[in-house]
């Protein structure tokens, strides 16, 4: 069907020197960009989300090198015969201490030689010095047998300690899971030299058992914002070694 060449719309997007064929194509790419429109929208839209999503807050962390060569088999994460779980949930606190005595000890005990312990994590984080007990028992302990480690929520500020107490292949979540590192401060939220040696810590600890720049981490924990991302982002950044299918 000829446009008609009288009528508004074609004297106002066609020139007057243009011919029959010549309208036809500027229809035709005014349609398509019409037809388009929607569709880049919804593009960037969703783009828009999936950054912020990736960027909740605080310090963007990077990677400090080309990534590494690792095989996180998440069918490792599936529950075995033979297993032990312990839930890390609520606050790390001294009650932690008990209950994963308790788990490790019958870990050891169990007559089964493939006997695994599988750490099952939901955390707001909590007391450091409890953190880093756990996980020195924890490392004693999977030198002499296997330790998954499952984030299944939260894994924020001490969590994260605990959480890095095995390799990297051992480390999982699920798509959902969101990660937080911050400063750490006092009961009554002040920095004092004990806590600044906390950080130093810290970030000794992140830089040997994840991928982040080691300056980007001295950036994030000297700065009074909450350092949040996703499971995605863990998995970039080597908090975790793979992400399980919910």
């Amino acid at each position: 069907m000829t446009p008609d060449p009288y009528s508004p719309i074609w004297r106002a997007v066609v020139p007057l020197s243009a011919t029959t064929s010549e309208a036809r194509g500027i229809f035709v790419v005014l349609g398509a960009a019409y037809l388009l429109t929607p569709f880049v929208l919804l593009s960037l839209i969703i783009g828009t989300g999936i950054f912020c999503f990736e960027r909740s807050g605080g310090i963007r962390l990077r990677v400090a090198t080309a990534k590494k060569t690792v095989v996180a088999d998440s069918r490792l994460a599936a529950k075995l015969p033979n297993d032990i779980d312990v839930a890390l949930t609520g606050d790390v606190d001294e009650k932690m201490l008990d209950l994963f005595a308790d788990a490790i000890e019958r870990t050891r005990q169990s007559p089964h030689r493939d006997a695994r312990l599988r750490v099952i994590i939901d955390t707001t984080g909590g007391l450091l010095e409890v953190a880093k007990m756990v996980s020195e028992a924890l490392r004693d302990l999977s030198a002499t047998h296997q330790i998954v480690m499952i984030v299944t929520g939260k894994c924020w500020s001490a969590g994260t300690v605990i959480l890095l107490s095995v390799p990297l292949q051992y480390r999982y979540a699920v798509r959902h899971a969101r990660f937080m590192i911050h400063a750490v401060t006092s009961h009554d939220g002040v920095r004092t030299e004990s806590t600044r040696e906390s950080d130093k810590y810290l970030v000794q600890r992140y830089t040997e058992e994840t991928w982040v720049k080691r300056a980007h981490l001295v950036k994030a924990l000297r700065s009074d914002l909450d350092t949040i991302f996703s499971a995605r982002r863990a998995r970039k950044l080597g908090f975790i070694g793979a992400i399980l299918r919910d």
